[in-house]
């Protein structure tokens, strides 16, 4: 079946004749996926069957959710205080201007966030050499129709259209998956000029009077001296994680404003196979150190 719409809210519509408890799989032929969709999504020009990637969140709302989540802003509650610390200019009594970093307070409704659902595609093999990129399966059931709905979608809003396995499903070969979300950087310490070269793309993404913050914050966990860096691909994109092997400490910091830095203990290797909503979401974090007073004070203090 083939789903040609650009939203769907609900499933039963489309799937009428779908028994409860059979298993679906969401999809798209990856031949019918051109080389600058690919690359925007996040996937090499010819990915690896078996490879996975959560998509960028450049396609709309569905696919910005899906890698980032939401907020939901609570309107009917007073108003709370949030501390920012931004980068600023000033002058003196003398006229002379001085330049640096000071923290803000500003009234905001209070926020709640959704966690976002992290859905990877996935390059998947049939027994007939047919190659798709496909969601992970699902059963089709009540419980799962929101989720199902969200694959939908998110295959919809990216290729046009979605096409809906619930026949032959043995044909799609299941194999451990390859993610490809994070872009390793040579081993060994480097100046923070180096690494400025290497996160200036993804810094420049964020809000103008944010940026030299951000930056600040990078300069402040590379001058630890870290074992490695890598940098956050697709979904991924905003983050970057410093490594500290030695010290068994591995901190994902989060480029975006009101966010944190996440620390945790597994190794690396375990660890960038891990989706999405297993790292940010999951209670995987040993620690995480919101971008607010005393942020620096605490991050050493973890790499005591």
């Amino acid at each position: 079946m083939i789903i040609q719409r650009k939203r769907i809210r609900n499933v039963v519509r489309y799937l009428p004749t779908l028994e409860h408890g059979r298993p679906i799989i969401a999809g798209f032929p990856l031949a019918a996926v051109g080389a600058e969709k690919r690359r925007q999504i996040g996937f090499p020009q010819n990915p690896e069957v078996n490879s996975a990637v959560l998509p960028a969140p450049v396609f709309g709302p569905i696919s910005s959710f899906n890698a980032n989540g939401k907020y939901i802003v609570h309107h009917d509650r007073p108003m709370e205080t949030v501390t920012r610390s931004v980068f600023t200019t000033w002058e003196d009594w003398h006229g002379t201007p001085h330049s640096g970093y000071v923290n803000r307070d500003y009234r905001r409704y209070p926020r709640t966030l959704v966690p976002p659902p992290a859905v990877e595609l996935r390059v998947s093999a049939t027994t007939q050499d047919e190659i798709l990129v496909t969601t992970e399966q699902s059963i089709f059931e009540p419980a799962n129709f929101p989720a199902i709905t969200h694959k939908i979608n998110l295959i919809l809003e990216i290729f046009g259209e979605c096409h809906i396995f619930t026949e032959n499903l043995e044909r799609i070969i299941q194999a451990q998956l390859r993610r490809l979300n994070w872009r390793l950087l040579p081993p060994g310490a480097r100046p923070f000029e180096q690494l400025r070269d290497e996160v200036r793309e993804i810094v420049q993404q964020q809000p103008e009077d944010h940026q030299p913050t951000i930056m600040r914050r990078l300069e402040t966990l590379n001058s630890h001296r870290p074992d490695f860096v890598a940098i956050g691909e697709a979904g991924f994109n905003g983050y970057v994680v410093f490594g500290f092997t030695a010290r068994h400490i591995y901190l994902f910091e989060s480029v975006f404003i009101d966010n944190a830095t996440y620390v945790f203990g597994d190794n690396w290797q375990a660890l960038s196979q891990l989706s999405k909503a297993e790292i940010i979401t999951g209670n995987l974090a040993q620690d995480r150190i919101f971008h607010t007073n005393g942020w620096h004070q605490r991050i050493d203090q973890a790499l005591r």
